[in-house]
This record gives structure tokens, C-alpha cells and sequence, in this order.
């Protein structure tokens, strides 16, 4: 089975979390296609596991809640590299799942064993440097990445830390599983009529879940990184200008582009005022740094691998946004 290009594989046992997730299930799904190794499936509901995961001879599923998940080690067993992708999107879950379980769970690794975490392209600067204000003025689910990072990375004189930092994740088979940037892509097309005609600053990157699976898959059996012991890796395609997407948006739909009124701050100002939006300091934050490229961003191509999407036609292909019929 590949696994890779110029790697030599041995057998592990992955823990994996997040299994039933936009991500998670075409991670677990590349591993067990493309890989000898055994995962160990931690998930509080196992209903919502794909079914051919049932009776799989390399896939042993434990239903635990992450929040308790040093109770469970006996179910768990010996581990050998572990993927962290489970997440709490904010509420008091935000620093119990995403900070203390993703620690807890990186603990029941064998010393020296790989451990790729998850954490979010918003807690990094553009040159992959932690971003202070994230932690400063972030959501709980924003500071929660941002300080899993230190707690991630104290860790790395046990074992190989890889953080992977997703931009804009689309992908996802149906309602239950899309990424939420998936969903904002299809409700979108009701908009399309309004925002072809709108122009506004702004860069930022999109990477589809298979693409992360793919890279996922291939760090799983990579040799250590340059950085000794710790390697952070922003995902992302090519950034691309604001106007820029809505116009291959739009395009791909049948819906192109024309005269444009530029959206200038003070529109936005005035809006916020007039319907009496509450914002978050993040909220604020993010309006005035729209610049949201990073300056190493990589795809599967990075590391030799040929990617599911590379165009975001490809990508909007994939969640159901077809072209129009000629």
C-alpha cells in the first residue's frame, strides 16, 4: 500500500480524535487506504461513524468522552503517534477539549512517537509566528488554539510535535459533515446576484479536507522536519484576493461579474451602527486585518503528493455547487 514517496514504513497504532468530523473521517479513511497502520478511534458517539468503519480489521473504536479520556487507557492501549483533530467550537467545552483533553490525550503516546495536532491559521502571524492578539482578544475557541500551541510545543522534548493550521477548510458529503466555510460556499448562491456586483480588500487561503488528509497521511510516515522536535504547517492553496474568489465564484455558477461599488470602512461602520451589530473585539480585530495570506502556506504538492483540489472550481465541484447546464 502507498504510503508515500522514498519512505519506509513500519506498522503503528494512531489515536485518533475528531474521527467523525468534515476532516476526521477523510483522515481516517486515507489512513486505511493508504497505510498498513491500526487507529484507535476515539469518539463520544459512534453512530456517527461511517459504516464501513464496523468489523474493519485495523480499526478499534472506543466511545469516550475526550473530556475523560485517561480513564479509558486499558480501551486504548499501547499507541504509537497520535492525530488530534477534535475540536469545541467555544463555550466552557472550548478550553476542556481543546486545550487539557488534546494534552491528555498527546500523554498517551510512546515517548518518541509523532503527535500531530490541530490547531487554527488564525492564532499565526504571516510568518508563522503566534499572533499575541488571538490570545488577547480571541473567542474561547480562538484562545484555546492559540495557547494548545505552548501547551503543545512544551511538550516536544518527548515526543516529535508536527501543528498543522488550517485556513478556510471546505469539504464535507452532506448537511451533517460539511466544514462550516462548505456551508457559508452553498448558501452563498442565493447572494450571488448581489455580491458579484460588491468589491472589498482582503486575501485569504482555502485547502479542502482531502487535500488535509493527504498531508496527514504522509506526516504520519515522514521523517522528523527541520525543526527539531516541533514543526508548525499552515494549509492552504494560493491565497487569493477577495474580488478575486467571488469572481471564480461566480463564474463557476454562471453568474459572472460586472461593474463593482467598492465597500469602503465607513459602509461598514455605518452598518454596524444602523442595525446595531454587536461585535466581538476578535470581530473588530479581524475587520481591520483583512490580509489574511501566510507566507508558507502548503498544499499536498509540497511534499510530492498529488492534490484533490487545486482550483476552487475543483473544490466547489466536490460540495455539491455544480456549473450551470448548457
Amino acid at each position: 500500500m502507498p504510503c508515500g514517496r522514498g519512505m519506509t514504513v513500519t506498522h503503528k497504532r494512531i489515536l485518533i480524535t475528531g474521527a467523525t468530523g468534515c476532516v476526521g473521517r477523510r483522515i481516517v479513511a486515507r489512513i486505511a487506504a493508504q497505510t498498513p497502520h491500526e487507529q484507535v478511534l476515539v469518539v463520544r458517539d459512534p453512530t456517527r461513524l461511517e459504516a464501513w468503519t464496523r468489523g474493519h480489521p485495523r480499526i478499534t473504536r472506543v466511545t469516550a468522552d475526550m473530556r475523560a479520556l485517561g480513564d479509558f487507557r486499558a480501551e486504548i492501549g499501547a499507541i504509537d503517534a497520535a492525530v488530534l483533530a477534535a475540536a469545541a467550537w467555544g463555550g466552557p467545552e472550548a478550553f476542556q477539549l481543546n486545550l487539557d483533553a488534546n494534552r491528555t490525550a498527546a500523554a498517551l503516546v510512546a515517548d518518541g512517537g509523532r503527535v500531530i495536532y490541530f490547531s487554527s491559521a488564525s492564532v499565526l502571524a504571516r510568518n508563522g509566528a503566534l499572533l499575541s492578539a488571538a490570545d488577547a482578544l480571541g473567542t474561547d475557541y480562538i484562545r484555546s488554539k492559540f495557547q494548545l500551541v505552548g501547551a503543545m510545543e512544551a511538550m516536544a522534548e518527548r515526543f516529535d510535535m508536527v501543528g498543522l493550521f488550517p485556513t478556510l477548510v471546505i469539504g464535507g458529503s452532506g448537511p451533517e459533515t460539511h466544514s462550516h466555510f462548505a456551508r457559508l460556499l452553498i448558501q452563498a448562491g442565493r447572494w450571488a446576484g448581489l455580491v458579484r456586483r460588491l468589491s472589498a480588500d482582503g486575501r485569504f487561503h482555502f485547502i479542502h479536507a482531502e487535500d488535509i488528509a493527504r498531508i496527514v497521511t504522509h506526516l504520519v510516515d515522514a521523517p522528523p522536519g527541520e525543526r527539531a522536535g516541533t514543526e508548525r504547517l499552515v494549509l492552504g492553496n494560493p491565497a487569493m484576493s477577495v474580488d478575486d474568489f467571488v469572481a471564480a465564484y461566480c463564474a463557476h455558477i454562471g453568474r459572472p461579474v460586472g461593474r463593482r461599488l467598492r465597500l469602503r470602512d465607513w459602509m461598514a461602520e455605518s452598518a454596524i451602527r444602523i442595525f446595531r451589530i454587536r461585535l466581538s473585539p476578535w470581530d473588530r480585530y479581524c475587520m481591520q486585518h483583512r490580509e489574511l495570506d501566510y507566507e508558507h502556506a502548503v498544499t499536498p504538492a509540497d511534499f510530492g503528493i498529488d492534490p484533490y483540489c487545486a482550483s476552487l472550481s475543483d473544490a466547489l465541484e466536490s460540495i455539491g455547487i455544480g456549473r450551470p447546464k448548457s
